[in-house]
């Protein structure tokens, strides 16, 4: 073969010889570098990966499973208030029964005694005692029914004892019956009493 012709030729297969080895090379670095960074998820497994995990959040809150006491002190909060809520309500209804107790009217009374069986036995004790203060014999039919729908031995106790003290005489009701009694008494004539008998006897005449 002719040195002209040799030449080109074997600078050519050095060539692509180069060229072959190069291009391997870079495959194999684009092979070692996918596999050497994590595959990337899709956005349809990211979204599908949130919403599993906001399921299982929301199982654990509502089974108390894995919370902690931060988690928690919320609810404990809200506990707390309604707790404070309630008993502001409780004092509040209590004033109320008082001051209705202090009046003179059947709407006051039928307030009190629409309370003698109210779930909170505070406010039960407190409707017994205006009743009471009220001091009208119209509370006794409801008391009595109260009675029937009260479970609790010593609240029934005192319920009787309310009734019977309700049926007591008031003290204008003693008033009027003394008037009667001493206006009675001067309606009444006086006894007269029997001649004194003399001391000497009649004169027999013979």
């Amino acid at each position: 073969m002719r040195p002209k012709v040799f030449i080109p030729v074997v600078l050519m297969g050095f060539l692509l010889l180069g060229m072959f080895v190069f291009a391997r090379n870079q495959a194999s670095s684009l092979l070692n570098n996918e596999s050497s960074q994590p595959k990337t998820e899709t956005r349809e497994e990211i979204s599908a990966s949130i919403d599993a995990g906001k399921t299982a959040t929301t199982k654990r809150n509502r089974d108390g499973i894995g919370l902690t006491k931060a988690d928690q002190q919320p609810a404990t909060n809200d506990e707390a208030t309604s707790l404070a809520q309630h008993q502001t309500y409780v004092e509040k209804r209590i004033e109320e029964l008082t001051d209705l107790a202090m009046n003179d009217d059947s709407g006051s009374l039928d307030t009190i005694l629409s309370e003698l069986t109210n779930r909170n036995p505070e406010i039960r004790k407190a409707a017994l005692e205006a009743s009471v203060q009220f001091g009208s014999r119209d509370a006794i039919p409801k008391l009595t029914d109260a009675i029937s729908q009260i479970d609790d031995p010593k609240e029934k106790a005192a319920i009787v004892e309310a009734i019977e003290f309700l049926k007591l005489p008031s003290a204008s009701e003693l008033i009027a019956q003394s008037g009667r009694v001493k206006t009675t008494a001067q309606r009444m004539p006086l006894k007269t009493s029997s001649p004194a008998r003399s001391g000497s006897l009649p004169a027999v005449t013979r």
